[in-house]
């Protein structure tokens, strides 16, 4: 226990954008739950939705992406790429590829079920479109392949365009994103199945995320939004994520979901976290900012990594909590020797350009 007690001391810092890290651990408990293959809990139940905790992360990792940008173009008049790049490298790759490590031994014990095509796809974050590629294990790289092409791309629109040109580029995005949904079904037929995990078709979902950055950073429509994100707002938008939705999905499948579904989805989405990150210090704020759920938000990320493994439909190893328990572990395993020593290191890389 004085270990743990010990690690969220070290862990948890003052935040300039509350409540993301608690968004993010509600988020891992629905990939989780929507993963696992177990009877869960009753109360649990309606959390049961991992595309929506996935949708979660696309708009909370937007928005701090976005923030970073935006904030230091305007202290310092332009955006380093070689240290964003550095920064992300350091922060994502290490715990990353020593997941694949413990993935690659596993399938060389034949302890799983695993392709070279895979495990390469997965290692070059192209196994969203590799067709081919088919193991649950490394499945949920998709969505890793997704952010990382954004992580890619974004930033050098962010740094050679003017803050409202970036921004009407991310709204363009957005709207743009049903068309594009319904052109890639219609004329790229190898990739029908997979229009859920491309990141051509999902950037949208980021995108959500870097418009309330620029909101976020304007004082006049920061006032304007969060009048609109009030409590009503978000209840109603949490009532359409976990009731309404799920339930049109099941109807019309994916002639919702490809078309207004996902933009609904971010719309809702939006609502909440901006409400959240703006009355943080309501009941549900100041639950999200507690020191458990801002240390399981910082874990999410090697949580996210390893429930694969544990929660899986066609291996089960655990029950619901002795797999939770262990993936927890790992995860803190992984942050403890992997992330946090990469995360130190990365500081001789940047270059001060203030």
């Amino acid at each position: 226990m004085t270990f743990i007690v010990d690690c969220l001391k070290k862990t948890i810092e003052p935040k300039a954008i509350p409540s993301l890290d608690g968004i993010r651990a509600l988020s891992i408990l629905m990939v989780i739950l929507g993963h696992s293959p177990h009877d869960i809990p009753g109360y649990l139940s309606f959390l049961r939705n991992g595309g929506i905790g996935v949708s979660l992360f696309f708009v909370t990792s937007g928005f701090l992406i976005t923030s970073l940008l935006v904030n230091e173009k305007e202290k310092t008049g332009k955006i380093s790429l070689k240290n964003f790049y550095i920064k992300r490298v350091f922060r994502i790759f290490p715990a990353y590829y020593f997941f694949l490590l413990a993935i690659l031994i596993a399938w060389i014990s034949n302890l799983i079920p695993m392709t070279a095509n895979d495990l390469v796809s997965a290692s070059l974050y192209f196994w969203n479109y590799s067709p081919t590629t088919q193991e649950f294990i490394v499945g949920h790289t998709w969505s890793l392949a997704v952010e990382e092409h954004f992580y890619l791309l974004w930033p050098l629109i962010v740094s050679s365009l003017l803050l409202k040109k970036s921004l009407k580029v991310a709204i363009g995005i957005i709207l743009a994103s049903p068309l594009i949904r319904v052109a890639t079904y219609q004329f790229i037929p190898m990739y029908k199945a997979r229009l859920s995990i491309l990141s051509h078709t999902r950037f949208d979902m980021l995108m959500f995320g870097c418009v309330l950055a620029y909101v976020w950073q304007d004082v006049n429509l920061r006032n304007k939004f969060t009048k609109f994100c009030n409590k009503i707002s978000c209840t109603v938008s949490i009532i359409f994520l976990l009731f309404i939705h799920p339930r049109i999905e099941l109807i019309f499948t994916g002639r919702y979901l490809m078309t207004i579904g996902y933009t609904l989805v971010g719309i809702a989405i939006s609502i909440i976290v901006f409400h959240f990150i703006t009355h943080y210090k309501s009941i549900a704020g100041t639950f999200l900012n507690s020191a458990p759920m801002r240390h399981l938000g910082i874990l999410s990320y090697g949580i996210y990594l390893w429930q694969q493994p544990f929660f899986n439909r066609h291996l089960q190893f655990f029950g619901f909590w002795q797999s939770l328990l262990i993936v927890i572990l790992c995860a803190e395993i992984s942050f403890q020797l992997v992330e946090l020593p990469m995360m130190r290191m990365r500081k001789r890389f940047l270059v001060d350009h203030a």
